[in-house]
């Protein structure tokens, strides 16, 4: 399955509705949007990954200059013809796929419909392993396995065949589960339906190639780790999204931030998404704060993804194009 098609798209709602949104973006509040801000603000509208020479597109085609200062002003941009840009920047993924948020090909395999003894045994080996690797009780890691198998190509091309925006696949900067503050359900107890979070006590990715020790080398990119508490609240991290520190260039780069695991053909690495559960936590469930430092980004690689849940149900994936 490719994941190439966007899908929340941008509200066409009306002018106060707009304006409630954008400002959303606007880290100092000061009523204008700059090119960072933009970025933030169409990646998460389009799930995409735009560059700073997209946004100036979007806006000489709607003609919208950008003031002195590089900016512009909500107002501004709620008077334009938003449904051309919105119309401009679909056009412009379904051309450049790699400029998704995530642009990968995947595959799912579930131990429950598996008709070879031989898949199925390999399955459950990987089972035991995991519960010896993590201690956990072996309803939590066996039973209802689904597991992910992502392809994050490094040689995507555009229409005119030239390397696309963002350096092929990848899966920018996200968490694997959710804050238990959200009051919905965990989706692995609604088979996916929404509304639902994701409920991922643990990550676990297994590398099926060696990395060629450069950007598009297959790394796992964790630019929050190493960060203090107070460096990963909600508000330092909705700020660090805005920032030019949160483009892939920058956290794949063999000189950014954080940490970079370099793929091993045959190596898992596993990591926690919540912290452990406090006093306060007590009657909201069997999941912990979610660690923000567990912020993380697939460099283009081979990989295999597991991911444990709070037990409700053993291994969860999430849905495709999670």
């Amino acid at each position: 399955m490719d994941s190439l098609t966007p899908t929340k798209g941008w509200s066409l709602a009306a002018g106060k509705k707009k304006k409630k949104k954008m400002r959303l973006f606007d880290a100092n509040n000061d009523g204008r949007l700059s090119v960072n801000e933009l970025i933030r603000m169409f990646d998460d509208f389009f799930e995409s990954h735009l560059q700073e020479d997209d946004i100036h597109s979007v806006l000489s085609f709607v003609n919208l200059p950008l003031d002195d200062a590089g900016m512009i002003s909500i107002q501004d941009f709620v008077r334009a013809d938003t449904a051309s840009i919105r119309r401009f920047l679909l056009q412009l993924l379904r051309d450049n796929p790699s400029k998704l948020s995530r642009h990968s090909r995947m595959a799912w395999i579930n131990i429950q419909t598996q008709q070879s003894k031989d898949d199925v045994d390999l399955l459950e080996s990987i089972e035991r392993r995991v519960a010896q690797l993590t201690q956990l009780p072996k309803s939590v890691v066996s039973g209802d396995m689904e597991m992910q198998i992502v392809h994050y190509s490094p040689n995507f091309t555009n229409k005119d065949g030239t390397r696309g925006g963002g350096g092929g696949g990848h899966y920018t900067a996200h968490f694997d589960s959710l804050s238990p503050t959200i009051d919905v359900p965990c989706c692995h107890t609604t088979k996916g339906r929404p509304p639902c979070r994701p409920c991922r006590l643990a990550t676990i990715l297994y590398n099926l190639s060696d990395g060629d020790g450069d950007v598009a080398g297959g790394h796992t990119a964790f630019p929050l780790s190493g960060k203090t508490q107070e460096e990963c609240s909600v508000e330092a991290v909705e700020a660090w999204k805005i920032s030019a520190a949160s483009r892939e260039s920058s956290y794949c780069a063999s000189t950014g931030p954080g940490l970079r695991v370099e793929p091993q053909l045959g190596q898992a690495v596993l990591w926690y998404n919540h912290n452990l559960i406090t006093a306060d936590d007590l009657g909201k469930g069997v999941l912990g704060e979610l660690d923000r430092s567990t912020l993380h980004a697939g460099c283009p690689s081979w990989v295999a993804r597991d991911a444990l849940t709070d037990g409700s149900s053993s291994l969860w994936n999430g849905t495709p194009g999670k």
